[in-house]
């Protein structure tokens, strides 16, 4: 859940009983102290976490019905902060904000696939390591065009 360059944001998943997505929560600056994680809401909120939260890595399949409104919000967004070089539009909170008000029912795939992310820069030389030793497994493709033309057929 964190990088060892700095703290790291994810968007916390909560799920139904039936497995649909209820809730996000954008949890930015998560950072460990030991075992134990914290980070903090988008609001300001301190948020305790034990690191097996299930999180969004933001691979997300829309229809195109959900696509009018991301545009809405987005546009709202940059009327209400484009003056702000530091904001930024998080699809979390789009979709969050679409889940309160009934617009939208996302179905979670879960995996317990190990992930990694690159947040910062220096994330770099331990992400491309990471990548290489799934391609020397055979769990990744070393041509991405190539595995997305198997998947195709």
């Amino acid at each position: 859940m964190q990088s060892e360059h700095g703290g790291v944001s994810r968007a916390i998943v909560e799920l139904d009983s039936r497995g649909y997505l209820s809730r996000l929560t954008e949890v930015a600056d998560i950072v460990a102290h030991g075992a134990v994680f914290t980070g903090r809401t988008t609001a300001g909120e301190a948020v305790p976490l034990r690191g097996d939260e299930l999180v969004s890595m933001n691979l997300w399949g829309f229809t195109p019905a959900v696509l009018p409104t991301l545009e809405r919000q987005f546009a709202a967004f940059l009327e209400a902060r484009s003056a702000d070089p530091r904001a930024e539009f998080l699809l979390s909170e789009a979709v969050g904000g679409q889940l309160a008000t009934n617009d939208m029912r996302v179905r979670v795939l879960r995996t317990r696939a190990r992930w990694f992310g690159m947040t910062f820069s220096a994330d770099d030389l331990s992400v491309r390591n990471e990548v290489q030793r799934l391609v020397d497994a055979g769990q990744y493709p070393a041509n991405l065009k190539d595995g997305f033309e198997h998947l195709c057929t």
